[in-house]
């Protein structure tokens, strides 16, 4: 995390408590003003650089005052300090109850403001709806735009709503509208616009749960005749006398004896033989299957469907499954239909980077299988 804080602790974020005390004094100044008065102070803010001091502190104390007419809500110096800490690039970490979705409000605007693309990388569709809807009094005051990408949505909603100043979504919904882009004929318009900017709500969640699986976009691959028989082979299988798992459990490897015995049930000589590459893929994969990975604990049957579960939240997984042919081995496994043999197109992860050695967001990076 000091990689992200530069200085780390939020004592350090007291380097900016002079510019609340200027911000606190500007909004004071503005309240006497009417709403024709306010207004036309807002009208030709937008063209604002955050690096500057007096534009900093000129917007935020203008979007406290929005803030507290339009939302009912008048920022604490707490969130003042946070907001300014956050668009100089730097990581805040708020106690529950200070008011982060405020904070987010006004980082946002003050991106959007000074001219970025701002996604806005939210937990969970509800968040992302709720605080778009909610946002949007404070946005538009400003003359941005700001709306929601939510899973229901078809391409034609989607397009526009990424056409917005302000977009909220989840990481998921941004990484895979992002993958199918990178799958469609060249020449043709995606959905997603160049990546600029993001404001990365519950960044434990996001940079380090959402992170630690790629997502993954597949298509069907053709299954193998040996597969089948495999997964039998693999369940006759013992536990160190055939196969070892590491104490950590991630990780399993056969026996001399049990390399032995999956050779005599195929009817080979040597499964790492060259020509049988395929098959010894397949045979690791079963035993992964079998050996490390837990019905009721990585995922659950439902209506004779197999479904991941997310290991940081302990919530399902909406349509994602295990690539590699791993969902495929856990379905045979079950005794299910097998829905079809999953194979990796393109993938994306998600990572953190930093920019000009001071700005943190949350990145993108494609790995492209071809």
């Amino acid at each position: 995390m000091s990689r992200f804080r530069q200085d780390p602790g939020t004592a350090n974020l007291q380097m900016y408590a002079p510019l609340v005390e200027r911000i606190v004094s500007q909004r004071a100044s503005l309240r006497r003003l009417t709403d024709d008065e306010l207004t036309r102070r807002w009208t030709g803010s937008i063209s604002i650089a955050l690096d500057h001091d007096d534009d900093l502190v000129s917007f935020l104390g203008l979007a406290s005052e929005v803030a507290r007419r339009r939302l009912g809500l008048e920022p604490f110096e707490v969130q003042l300090l946070a907001a300014a800490s956050m668009l100089r690039g730097r990581v805040v970490d708020m106690a529950t109850g200070e008011g982060k979705t405020l904070v987010g409000f006004l980082v946002s605007a003050g991106l959007a403001a000074a001219g970025r693309r701002v996604h806005v990388l939210s937990a969970n569709d509800y968040l992302a709806g709720r605080d778009a809807g909610a946002g949007a009094s404070l946005f538009s005051p400003f003359g941005l735009t700001c709306n929601a990408v939510i899973d229901w949505m078809d391409d034609v909603e989607r397009a526009e709503a990424y056409r917005s100043d302000i977009v909220y979504a989840t990481v998921h919904q941004v990484g895979f509208d992002l993958l199918r882009d990178c799958q469609r004929v060249p020449g043709t318009r995606g959905l997603v616009p160049d990546l600029d900017a993001a404001v990365v709500d519950e960044i434990d969640a996001v940079l380090l749960d959402d992170a630690m699986v790629p997502l993954v976009i597949a298509g069907e691959a053709d299954p193998q005749p040996e597969e089948t028989s495999l997964a039998q082979i693999i369940a006759d299988l013992t536990d160190d006398e055939h196969y070892q798992v590491e104490g950590d459990r991630r990780s399993v490897a056969f026996t001399e004896a049990g390399l032995a015995r999956v050779e005599a049930a195929l009817g080979i000589d040597d499964l790492y033989a060259q020509e049988h590459v395929d098959l010894l893929t397949a045979a690791h994969v079963a035993l992964h299957a079998h050996a490390l990975v837990e019905r009721d604990v990585h995922y659950l049957v439902t209506d004779g469907r197999v479904q991941l579960v997310n290991d940081a939240r302990g919530r399902v997984a909406d349509r994602q499954r295990w690539p590699d042919g791993l969902h495929a081995a856990i379905e045979r496994n079950e005794g299910l239909e097998v829905t079809g043999q999953a194979e990796i197109l393109d993938q994306v992860l998600v990572e953190t980077a930093a920019s000009n050695s001071r700005a943190t967001m949350g990145g993108m990076r494609r790995s492209l299988n071809s």
